[in-house]
């Protein structure tokens, strides 16, 4: 029986459309914000990688390129905004998929933002960095450098976020609430290579402690593991073995594992399979409820100038705990040659309540290389959120979005913008619109702003967000302002914030970030102080 869906699904979308929309703004002013590679050409001794910013996450930056492009977890790459160009700065990989990664600063944070093309220096030699891979049958028999102890890279962090908030819900007294919170929090993740065997060992997490106001329920203590892992690629055996807490680097539909992974074949191609469990989406922690299991088979051809890959899964979760199976398949392919780029995903799930097959994402993207500094872009998706959770509207609604754009860079100025169409919940279509840019002025100043309109049938929501950077050797300052409206029906919100941030590359791998926000509005009031020092090594 379903208990007042479009309620609730109205519900879910307004709260969901709050907290989300500023995020489409993330740009490197006041903090740090969260991108297509190219086959390796093999054989370089190094390389610039082409990848696209796909996201930005606080001071985590996502690229559209992963293992198969010769990104591995625990490098620390260079950034440069042109081929061979001068570098802008460093970024230590956190995680690395088969088709996209993670990454962080190391050292001085620069402005980066979604949608904007970079090139990363790779490094083509055998070293620390990469895992031993499986030769092709046939393929000649690479020299063994020589031996050597183990090898440790990563970061770690401690971080101190405290929040002062005062929200007021009338004009009496007892109808304002004001809270405080302080969290420190501990980050760190390694990466463990050359053990004997070849074995490889990924760890990362983090530790916090929140202390909050007395009215205000919070959780004091809080650890969290979000991989522990051994790796052992066999060299003499077309064999990857991978056991404990992991993402599968193979394809991009399972999500997270506490099991064990067994894949057969070489680099350009293989058929594998996951089982274990899967973790805790809110607290990460370990469960036995959610016992998961997937299949998988992957191919690539091709390298350099054009090249093809192509990923095929499925999955199933069968809980313990009286929710619904959840089955679905995944696929996902890339099409590269020379300045063009094709990418597909594909997800479909089982509706438990119906017995039928629906799409849950689906994403196709196109890009083209106009000329050397300009690319245009054009893009469809859909997007439901499959709620594991939930015992009726298991596949929530769908986001709709269709979008066409330009990527423009030159030297140190770029801009990114999209203009589309876009639909939430089976709604009237409406416009949506984004960008950003970066310019640099003489001397160590720069520009960079965001913005984005989007308008459905019941839902309206504008961001702008301007800011002013200065960047001398090591040591970047920023300023900014942002401006968040947001109108549902007959109920809406309004905000302004201003943010200031300073971060420092030090000596020996160390990095201190500073920043401070006060954001208000109607009935709004709040100020954020958030410092971090870490070290890579």
């Amino acid at each position: 029986m379903r208990v007042f869906p479009r309620f609730r699904r109205r519900a879910r979308l307004a709260r969901g459309a709050c907290i989300a929309a500023p995020a489409t703004l993330a740009f490197a002013v006041g903090l740090p914000t969260p991108t297509t590679g190219q086959a390796p050409g093999g054989g370089d001794p190094d390389r610039d990688l082409r990848v696209v910013v796909t996201q930005i996450a606080g001071a985590t930056i996502y690229v559209d390129a992963g293992s198969q492009a010769g990104i591995e977890t625990g490098d620390t790459v260079s950034v440069r905004r042109e081929p061979g160009g001068d570098a802008i700065g460093r970024l230590v990989v956190i995680s690395a998929a088969s088709r996209s990664s993670a990454l962080t600063f190391a050292g001085a944070v620069f402005a980066i933002t979604r949608g904007q093309p970079l090139f990363l220096r790779l490094s083509g030699g055998a070293g620390p960095t990469g895992p031993a891979v499986a030769p092709e049958p046939g393929a000649p028999a690479r020299r063994t450098p020589a031996a050597r102890g183990p090898t440790v890279r990563g970061r770690v962090a401690i971080d101190v976020d405290a929040i002062d908030s005062r929200t007021e819900y009338g004009p009496g007294p007892d109808q304002a609430v004001e809270r405080r919170y302080a969290t420190p929090v501990l980050r760190f993740n390694a990466l463990v290579s050359d053990l004997p065997g070849g074995i490889r060992v990924d760890v990362s997490g983090r530790g916090s402690y929140r202390y909050a106001s007395p009215d205000a329920a919070a959780q004091p203590m809080s650890i969290r593991l979000y991989s522990a892992s051994i790796d052992k690629r066999f060299s003499t055996l077309p064999l990857h073995l991978r056991a404990g807490r992991f993402y599968n680097p193979y394809e991009s539909y399972s999500g997270y594992w506490d099991g064990g992974l067994v894949r057969i074949g070489g680099r350009r191609a293989g058929i594998g399979a996951l089982a274990g469990f899967q973790p805790y989406r809110w607290d990460q922690k370990f469960t036995t409820e959610l016992p998961k299991l997937s299949v998988f088979a992957d191919f690539s051809a091709g390298g350099g100038r054009t090249s093809y890959d192509i990923d095929l899964s499925g999955h199933r979760v069968d809980p313990r705990n009286g929710l619904e199976r959840h089955t679905f398949a995944g696929l996902s392919q890339i099409l590269r040659h020379d300045g063009l780029r094709l990418s597909q995903d594909l997800q479909v799930d089982e509706n438990p309540e119906t017995g039928e097959w629906e799409v849950t994402r689906f994403h196709v993207n196109a890009s083209v290389r106009a000329s050397a500094r300009v690319d245009v872009r054009a893009g469809l998706s859909r997007r439901r959120t499959y709620r594991l959770w939930e015992s009726v509207d298991v596949i929530d609604y769908a986001r709709d979005r269709a979008k066409l754009g330009l990527a423009v860079r030159s030297g140190r100025s770029a801009f990114v913008g999209d203009v589309g169409l876009v639909r939430v919940d089976d709604g009237d279509v409406g416009p949506a619109v984004s960008g950003s840019i970066h310019l640099p002025f003489p001397g160590p100043l720069g520009l960079t702003a965001a913005g984005s309109f989007w308008k459905g049938d019941r839902h309206e929501a504008l961001a702008l967000q301007p800011g002013l950077s200065a960047t001398w050797s090591r040591v970047r300052v920023n300023a900014g302002y942002r401006y968040y409206r947001y109108d549902y029906e007959v109920s809406g919100t309004l905000t302004h914030a201003v943010q200031t941030g300073v971060s420092i590359g030090l000596d020996d791998g160390f990095a201190l970030l500073l920043n401070g926000t006060g954001q208000w509005g109607e009935g709004l009031r709040a100020v954020r102080l958030y410092s971090s020092i870490s070290k890579s090594f």
